[in-house]
């Protein structure tokens, strides 16, 4: 018997846990900014400055996978970025960052092995000024990464973990 909406009511099936997480594989996180505003030394120039406006925008996605509690994967995507009204040689800047990874864990969760992927653009202005030097300069650059890592855990305070690093960048050149 129903007490709070009587006799009539219409009792929901309750379902485990295991079953949502069954139809529902991917979590997924979006945002995105837009804005505007004004720099006067965008190019971060020692001696010559140049003032500009700019438009900034800025997005980020996050997919993280849900369903075998014995795996773990998600995608990341960030990128943010300026453009500069009126400049003449630097009319864009900005860093794209995308990053995956995918890690196994054991039944009883004493152990992970997984690997991450990472490639990050950028493209910024540099002030040189601090080196002696009497000028700022556009720097370009991809970097690509792979890191394949482990764990142990020896007890519920302590964790042993191992990440080994290769990778590249390549400056474009100025």
């Amino acid at each position: 018997k129903n007490i709070l909406f009587g006799e009539d009511a219409i009792e929901e099936e309750v379902q485990p846990l295991e079953k949502l997480a069954q139809k529902k594989k991917w979590i997924s996180s979006f945002s995105a900014k837009l804005g505007l505003g004004y720099s006067d030394n965008p190019m971060y120039g020692p001696y010559i400055s140049e003032e500009s406006g700019y438009l900034e925008m800025e997005s980020e996605l996050f997919l993280l996978r849900q369903g075998n509690r014995n795996f773990i994967t998600y995608l990341y995507l960030f990128g943010d970025g300026k453009w500069f009204e009126g400049l003449s040689e630097y009319d864009l800047s900005g860093i794209l960052m995308a990053q995956a990874e995918h890690t196994y864990v054991t039944d009883d969760s004493m152990n992970s092995l997984g690997l991450r992927l990472r490639h990050t653009y950028y493209d910024q202005a540099f002030d040189f000024s601090d080196l002696g030097l009497p000028y700022s300069m556009q720097v370009q650059s991809n970097k690509s990464e792979i890191v394949p890592h482990f764990s142990h855990r020896l007890s519920s305070e302590i964790t042993v973990k191992m990440e080994i690093s290769g990778g590249s960048e390549r400056f474009e050149d100025p």
